[in-house]
């Protein structure tokens, strides 16, 4: 957008200094009447748009063809920026990023050398996307009273809060699980219930369909001078991914998370989380409430949007655990027997393995 305003500025001055003699003006007794307005009028207009002035080039026309058709009225620009922000390359760069293993040191260094608030809003939402890949494989034990033990502790506490800054519940999500890694049941239930709450009928996630109210609610000032960074934040929800060997993975989930990374819908794994908190703390009531928040958010997709085999093969599975937690063994047969029909390939559903297990 500073390119967009100086270039404005040389085109209603006439000045474009050449870039190795300055002397020379490439604007002079060139840009004026009508071959000023023109292009000041377009630029004008491109910068009244802010960021979302991009979705006018022809050069990413082809989100149209790999994101999900949305009927609109011409010109409607702002439902652009819903498919900009849904697009499936926005929840890739949860894989893309680990990639890149710069140091958090200097990632802070040069997020706090940063004037723009802009700018620094999205290396820090950038910095969340990585610490993704590096909280999954966070040192620690249970509590107790050696000092060396607390720092670690609160080391471990600091990065998981830097990675609620991407989307709005699976850093919470990750936050919960370190809880329960710690047999902390208590403290994970309530982000649990915080974090459900924030799955709520406006947010966006991959493959959704939307809404009215998705409409109405970008239209809003508010949201329309908002960052890409910024919206992530407040109304993307991404899914949980499980790295192999992940330490923050549950251990209920470790034949799963030793094999292959893991993908949960996000409202799925919360049930399946206050499940499991509920269930070490022998709260019978409360473990059939949850099982039963847990089966219906997976019959109903929701917060699934267009579930794959795949995805679908993954909630069945852990419903299946679920049910053989409390001892049922049917109905976890059951649910195993379903989510091999969605994905039969051992190497990638271990609902093959379990069901054997079970005889």
């Amino acid at each position: 957008m500073r390119c967009v305003r100086r270039l404005m500025y040389c085109v209603e001055n006439s000045i474009c200094p050449h870039y190795f003699i300055p002397e020379i003006n490439l604007f002079d007794m060139k840009i004026k009447g009508h071959a000023q307005e023109t292009p000041l009028e377009k630029l004008n207009t491109l910068n009244s748009y802010g960021w979302r002035c991009i979705l006018f080039s022809d050069q990413i026309s082809y989100f149209n063809e790999i994101v999900f058709h949305i009927d609109k009225e011409s010109g409607q620009l702002y439902v652009d920026s819903l498919k900009l922000i849904l697009s499936p390359f926005n929840f890739m760069t949860n894989c893309a990023i680990p990639i890149v293993h710069s140091s958090l040191g200097k990632e802070v260094h040069m997020t706090l050398s940063i004037e723009s608030s802009k700018i620094k809003y999205l290396y820090l939402f950038y910095m969340s996307k990585a610490s993704c890949y590096r909280v999954q494989f966070l040192q620690f034990n249970a509590i107790n009273d050696n000092k060396y033990i607390y720092k670690q502790y609160k080391t471990c506490i600091n990065k998981l809060l830097l990675n609620i800054r991407h989307d709005a519940v699976t850093g919470w999500l990750m936050l919960a699980s370190f809880f329960y890694k710690t047999k902390q049941y208590k403290i994970a239930l309530a982000i649990l219930q915080y974090s459900l709450l924030k799955c709520s009928p406006e947010k966006l996630y991959q493959g959704m369909t939307l809404s009215q109210i998705h409409f109405e609610i970008f239209s809003l000032n508010l949201f329309r001078q908002m960052t890409i960074g910024q919206l992530s934040k407040l109304l993307i929800v991404d899914k949980v991914w499980f790295y192999k060997k992940s330490t923050l993975s549950p251990d209920e989930l470790q034949i799963e998370v030793n094999t292959t990374p893991y993908i949960i819908p996000p409202v799925v794994y919360a049930h399946f989380l206050c499940f499991l908190c509920h269930y070490h703390q022998n709260n019978t009531t409360q473990c059939h409430c949850c099982l039963r928040d847990l089966q219906l958010t997976i019959e109903e997709e929701y917060f699934m949007g267009k579930a794959d085999a795949f995805e679908k093969a993954i909630t069945y599975n852990i419903l299946g655990i679920t049910f053989q937690l409390i001892g049922d063994i049917e109905s976890a047969r059951h649910s195993f027997i379903k989510s091999v029909e969605f994905e039969s390939d051992p190497f990638y559903n271990t609902a093959l393995k379990r069901l054997s297990l079970i005889g």
